[in-house]
């Protein structure tokens, strides 16, 4: 007799179905993981981007009302010390551009400061001392172009370039905030380790080494035209491996 009902026959997956669900899987998870890791450090550096906005600010009104600006292009001021000048932030520059720009003598492939392992902080102290000691910034009336340390209207010690000095010096001279470790710098946050503005009147903002950041950069680089700014993006924030996060 036959049965009359259709019983349904038990059927499991085979070995390639498997494999096949496990490639699928793994394709997914190799794309998404990435992504979704990218998208949570993009989003922490939107707060190094945010960070460098007052040094973008102050440059944009820097070059609005003309203080920042020489036929025509957007450069920060040389603003090399009077004779005599005793601004910790004139030391500060010169201690600074000296000791990061100068090699070893005892080992040329490092500067005075990495070899001494000085950091700006301490750059910077000393640069305090000096003042209480009675030194001051000054260009060199023997080497016109240059800067240096001077004890009583005599040039001492610590001769850099004029352009060098200025590299330190020029934001700090026109009030153009700065973040990081260095004198009249506000101290660096969370996710933003420096934001500076170059001479040129570009602003580099830098990254901590933490919270899934490596110390990528982002340079906003203006384009200036008859008294407007527009700002455009590089650094490695745009070429990190897994997509840029700016």
């Amino acid at each position: 007799m036959k049965n009359r009902f259709n019983v349904a026959q038990e059927k499991g997956f085979t070995l390639l179905e498997v494999l096949m669900l496990v490639i699928i899987i793994s394709v997914l998870a190799a794309i998404g993981i990435p992504v979704y890791q990218n998208y949570t450090v993009k989003t922490t550096f939107s707060a190094v981007v945010s960070g460098a906005l007052p040094t973008l600010a102050a440059v944009g009104t820097c070059a609005q009302t003309g203080d920042c600006v020489s036929g025509g292009t957007l450069v920060l001021p040389s603003v090399t010390p009077a004779n005599g000048s005793a601004s910790i932030a004139a030391l500060a520059a010169i201690e600074t551009a000296f000791y990061k720009t100068t090699p070893d003598p005892s080992d040329p492939t490092q500067t005075l400061a990495q070899s001494l392992g000085d950091s700006d902080a301490e750059l910077n102290n000393d640069a305090t001392n000096f003042s209480q000691e009675g030194w001051s910034a000054m260009p060199d009336p023997s080497r016109p172009g240059n800067v240096c340390m001077s004890q009583g209207g005599i040039c001492g010690v610590m001769t850099v370039p004029s352009d060098v000095f200025n590299s330190y010096y020029a934001a700090w001279a026109i009030n153009i905030p700065c973040v990081g470790t260095s004198l009249l710098c506000t101290p660096p946050t969370k996710y933003l380790a420096t934001a500076a503005a170059n001479q040129d009147g570009s602003v580099t903002a830098t990254a901590v080494q933490n919270f899934g950041l490596h110390g990528e950069t982002v340079v906003f680089v203006p384009s200036f035209f008859n008294g407007r700014i527009d700002w455009h993006t590089s650094g490695t924030c745009k070429t990190r491996a897994g997509g840029a996060i700016c």
